[in-house]
């Protein structure tokens, strides 16, 4: 395997082969996503030229190596911006299927703080949480996400959500069971 540092090297005598590519995503300088794709660029130079198996020591290796990094590298970005054209979309659709916040049975944690939360009861629940569970669990109460930032913001499914509110859910009714019993009437 070859060194990364070389290919650093090897990218910066021939940035020139990133720029191209990135220009041919019809993205120009001066562009909001440039820079950011440039920087992508070259990473995909580098990694391809650590997996890349001819000798790169004469100038014609050197162009058959350019030639090919730049396919390699345009298509990599291509991949990528792809992507993030689509996820906008997939987030907007994903959105205009949740339900009303009034109907949504899981509207119950920021009722619940809203009203008079018990703070020891808050500190154990976030005790028992487990790791995705607090991510939600923060992003809701913490910092008033809605379902869809919440979703959008911890990559999240609308059903994985769901689900995990309902972990979180039962997890309180437990607890909150548990404080009734402890506590005289």
């Amino acid at each position: 395997m070859r060194n990364a540092e070389t290919g650093f090297g090897l990218y910066l005598a021939n940035a020139g082969v990133v720029h191209a590519a990135v220009r041919r995503l019809q993205v120009w300088p001066g562009h909001a996503d440039y820079d950011d794709l440039v920087e992508e660029g070259m990473l995909i130079y580098v990694a391809y030229y650590q997996r890349y198996r001819d000798p790169v020591r004469t100038q014609a290796e050197r162009t058959k190596f350019n030639k090919l990094a730049g396919l390699f590298v345009y298509y990599g970005l291509l991949k990528i911006v792809t992507r993030e054209q689509r996820r906008p979309a997939v987030h907007e659709r994903s959105a205009r299927r949740e339900p009303p916040a009034d109907t949504d049975p899981q509207d119950w944690l920021v009722k619940w703080l809203g009203e008079d939360a018990e703070v020891a009861l808050v500190a154990r629940l976030r005790s028992q949480l487990t790791p995705r569970e607090q991510a939600v669990f923060e992003s809701m109460v913490d910092q008033a996400f809605t379902r869809a930032e919440t979703r959008a913001y911890l990559g999240l499914s609308q059903s994985n959500l769901t689900n995990v509110l309902r972990r979180i859910h039962a997890k309180y009714q437990t607890l909150k069971a548990a404080a009734a019993a402890e506590s005289p009437v």
